[in-house]
């Protein structure tokens, strides 16, 4: 009875989404009901309560043998400051299925605006329609096929519907062509691109979102058949936009797939292998974490259900890229990957540093790293001319990556001239797996240090975090970082075990 509304369950028992100790909507999953043969006048009832967004929380009917989704609802009638989380009572007409043996799924995905449900009362043979009922209310779009099928997969609706669009990094278009008069290779009619679009004649129809970040997420479907799904995929090659398989329920990333053949938009067949994940109910993610350089996606054509493996000769194996780090060496010349939070600033420099071609020289107090650098850049807490930000504390985190187990990690440090500036590993949750300190022995100030570390526990999600969190007392209260590697067979030749 939150807010002193009643539920108005039947009985004394009912189905609620509320823990015991909370009435938080944070979790999510599936109700899946027994199954039971469509008869009589082929309507059934229930009693459903909260459920108010019908892409994220809703209830279907689905056929036992073909899994075909035959009807989707919501709570249709949910009305702010009225029903809450009451159960409000509903029949749906299935005369059309009778005969089929079904099963109810209530599904959520959401996890704030009354983002869960409450259910109670399935009664599923009526000899003829029953009365007091209000009419079951289908979802607000299209649902075909079976579980095993993205809502919406070829974005033929000529919209977003069934997806996502978060930050908006592209759009649904019916445009054949991209800047210079160039064919997506689309199938169908409408696609999902972030570049700017030009009619059939070249002329620009629309600006290009590249400077836009973002996701587009589908609806939850269940991996199935062979497992192997595909989709057509352009944009650049820059490792900040790609597509990735998420665990509907856990969040846990199952794999990260980039278009590596090019930089165009042009759109090429890839195709996944997630036979490893059949039976697991998953979502479709095109992120979008990079503002130039070709920070741009297009997509189309998603099909998420193969009964055999698909004769993939026609496009590419996408090689599953859950296992990098983006931008670990900072070599994409920026921050693209990489993310801080700023907890005090001073003398008007808001960051812990910037990432740099060169070093500022000829100073006792600053060793230049042009010998220990991997590659062109590096992250450091001074610019050249010498403006720094030794006193500003906070942390940089990179990209979340999966790390197997006994693999290695390594990573290049320098400053850190206290414990209050660190290294530490981290699982996707936050929880600190290992913590490192730069005092390797000889350590000269901004001088970087190659470590590794092995990693021995169950594979698992995680992201390195880098800690400043002294603003005052010892010195050099900052750090220089490069060459951040992971899931590394062995030990680095010439790097040092990380001091914990």
């Amino acid at each position: 009875r939150p807010e002193g509304f009643e539920f108005g369950m039947d009985g004394e028992k009912m189905f609620s989404a509320y823990e015991p100790s909370d009435m938080f909507e944070k979790n999510f999953g599936t109700l899946t009901s027994s199954t039971f043969v469509v008869g009589g006048s082929g309507f059934v009832t229930f009693k459903i309560g909260a459920m108010k967004d019908d892409y994220r929380v809703y209830l279907d009917v689905i056929d036992a043998d073909t899994k075909e989704i035959l009807a989707r609802y919501y709570n249709g009638l949910w009305v702010k400051d009225v029903t809450h989380c009451t159960l409000v009572a509903y029949k749906a007409d299935l005369s059309a299925f009778k005969g089929r043996e079904v099963y109810f799924r209530i599904s959520d995905y959401a996890s704030s605006d009354y983002g869960l449900f409450f259910a109670d009362s399935f009664v599923t043979y009526y000899e003829a329609e029953p009365d007091g009922f209000n009419a079951a209310t289908p979802v607000n779009y299209v649902v075909s096929g079976t579980i095993y099928d993205v809502v919406n997969g070829g974005f033929e609706t000529g919209d977003t519907q069934g997806w996502w669009n978060d930050g908006e990094p592209g759009v649904v278009t019916g445009a054949n062509k991209f800047f210079d008069n160039i064919e997506y290779g689309k199938e169908g009619n409408f696609l999902y691109a972030g570049t700017e679009n030009c009619d059939d004649e070249g002329k620009k129809l629309a600006d290009g979102r590249e400077g836009n970040q973002g996701y587009l997420t589908s609806s939850v479907f269940e991996i199935g058949g062979s497992g192997w799904i595909s989709f057509l995929l352009g944009g650049g090659g820059n490792q900040m936009c790609y597509v990735q398989v998420i665990d509907a329920n856990t969040g846990k990333i199952l794999g990260k797939y980039r278009q590596q053949a090019q930089n165009s938009a042009v759109l090429i067949q890839h195709y996944a292998d997630l036979s490893a994940h059949i039976g697991k109910s998953v979502r479709l993610q095109v992120v979008d974490l990079a503002s130039s350089e070709w920070g741009c996606v297009s997509f189309d054509n998603v099909i998420t259900y193969y009964e055999t493996a698909p004769d993939t000769s026609n496009g590419h194996v996408a090689p599953d890229i859950k296992y990098e780090i983006a931008n670990g060496s900072f070599e994409l010349g920026n921050l693209q990957g990489w993310k801080q939070n700023i907890t005090w600033s001073g003398d008007g420099q808001n960051t812990l540093g910037w990432v740099q071609d060169s070093e500022i020289s000829g100073q006792d107090w600053y060793k230049t790293n042009d010998d220990r650098k991997d590659g062109k850049y590096l992250f450091t807490f001074c610019q050249p001319g010498g403006t720094n930000c030794e006193n500003n504390t906070g942390t940089l985190d990179s990209s979340v990556f999966s790390l197997k187990q006994n693999s290695y990690v390594s990573f290049r440090f320098g400053g850190a001239g206290t414990r209050g500036v660190r290294i530490q590993l981290c699982k996707a949750n936050g929880e600190v797996i290992a913590t490192f300190y730069n005092e390797a022995p000889g350590k000269v100030n901004t001088e970087m240090y190659a470590y590794y570390y092995q990693y021995t526990g169950e594979e698992t999600d995680c992201f390195f975090r880098i800690v400043d969190d002294q603003r005052e007392g010892d010195s050099y209260r900052c750090f220089v970082v490069d060459d951040f590697r992971v899931n590394l067979e062995s030990a680095p030749e010439g790097f040092i075990a990380a001091i914990q």
